[in-house]
C-alpha cells in the first residue's frame, strides 16, 4: 500500500508568530490524491478551538450561495413540449 506524505506549512501570524498553514498543506495533500486519481476534489475548513477560521466562514458562504443558485437554475430549466427551456 501506497503512503502519502505531505510538510507541515507554516506563516506567520499578525502578532509575528510562526503558526500552522492548514490552506497550504491541504493543498499540497489534494495534490498528491490527484496524482493518484485527477477526478477527486476536497472540500475542507478548519477549526480552532470550535470557532471556523474566518476564510473558512466565507467560503463556506460561498460554497453555500453557489449550491442555492444550482438549485434555483435546475428549477428553472422547465420540461415543455420536450424541449428544454433555460431561464
Amino acid at each position: 500500500m501506497e503512503k502519502i506524505e505531505v510538510n507541515i506549512h507554516y506563516h506567520k501570524n499578525s502578532k509575528g508568530e510562526m503558526e500552522p498553514d492548514w490552506e497550504s498543506t491541504t493543498e499540497e495533500f489534494e495534490e498528491r490524491l490527484q496524482d493518484i486519481d485527477e477526478k477527486i476534489e476536497m472540500f475542507w475548513n478548519f477549526e480552532y478551538g470550535g470557532e471556523l477560521l474566518e476564510e473558512d466562514v466565507i467560503q463556506s458562504k460561498q460554497l453555500g450561495e453557489m449550491q442555492d443558485l444550482r438549485i434555483q437554475q435546475m428549477i428553472a430549466n422547465k420540461l415543455e413540449d420536450g424541449t428544454i427551456t433555460l431561464a
